[in-house]
Parts: structure tokens; C-alpha cells; sequence
């Protein structure tokens, strides 16, 4: 089984997605940025070095939300989600179109990646959580 990676990036009651190019498997949707842990990489390591290459910033990894499982070209895969801090906000696309930072209403409306619908769905409490009045926003 494979694992694979999802940033959660929060700012305000947005969250940050990104929309994949439009070719390949699940052209143009939306997804949450991440991607496959290598061999000899930790989940954090391989998030870290994803968003490196995608977005050209530096991230701090924080605790892991949720996970939910996939199958992708008959391979099933574990999609860990952390929540991320940014360092700084992205400066390059090198895997997406354009990136986005979303009300939860919006990513509901939006075409994302079957990984991502998923995780979206078990992500929602503890957004709604996160995003209600007089809810700390802040880094723990």
C-alpha cells in the first residue's frame, strides 16, 4: 500500500487549494497540496519536500488531522492529512494552475480530485470547529 501526504493550510475561515494541471489523472480538479512519500521519507518529510517542489516555500508540519484511503491506478493508498503552517506564501506553480483559499461553502462547490472529496468530507468537523466564532486561529 502507498502513502500519500495532504497539507492542510489554514488562513482565517479559508483554506489553501490548488488546481492540477490539465492533463494526466484528474485533470484540472482541485486538491489539497501533497503527494507520495518515497521510500526512506517520513509523511512529514515527504509534505515538506512536496510543497518545496510545488510552491517553492518552506512549511512546518504540524499534527496529522485525519487519514482516508484510495485507490489509484489499482495501487490502494493512505492519505494522511496534517495541518500546515506556511513560512511564507507561495511564490511558484510548478504542479498546478493557480492555487485558492477557500470558504468551506466554496470547496463544496468545487471539482475536486476523489482523494480529496473524501478527505474533504472527514476534514469537515474539525473545520467547522476551526472556523467557528470565537475559536482560537492561531498556531498551537
Amino acid at each position: 500500500m502507498g502513502v500519500s501526504t495532504a497539507a492542510i493550510i489554514l488562513r482565517g475561515s479559508k483554506v489553501l487549494l490548488a488546481q492540477r494541471m490539465p492533463t494526466g489523472s484528474m485533470a484540472s480538479r482541485w486538491e489539497f497540496p501533497g503527494g507520495k512519500v518515497e521510500e526512506g521519507e517520513t509523511p512529514e518529510e515527504a509534505l515538506e519536500r512536496e510543497l518545496q517542489e510545488e510552491f517553492g516555500v518552506n512549511v512546518q508540519v504540524q499534527e496529522l488531522l485525519c487519514t482516508t484511503e484510495f485507490t489509484h491506478k489499482n495501487t490502494p493508498f493512505t492519505l494522511l492529512a496534517f495541518r500546515v503552517e506556511l513560512e511564507q506564501d507561495p511564490s511558484i506553480l510548478n504542479a498546478h494552475t493557480q492555487i485558492g483559499w477557500f470558504e468551506l461553502d466554496a470547496i463544496q462547490q468545487l471539482h475536486l480530485a476523489d482523494s480529496d472529496r473524501s478527505l474533504f468530507e472527514n476534514l469537515k468537523p474539525y473545520l467547522k470547529l476551526r472556523f467557528q466564532p470565537g475559536c482560537s486561529r492561531s498556531s498551537e
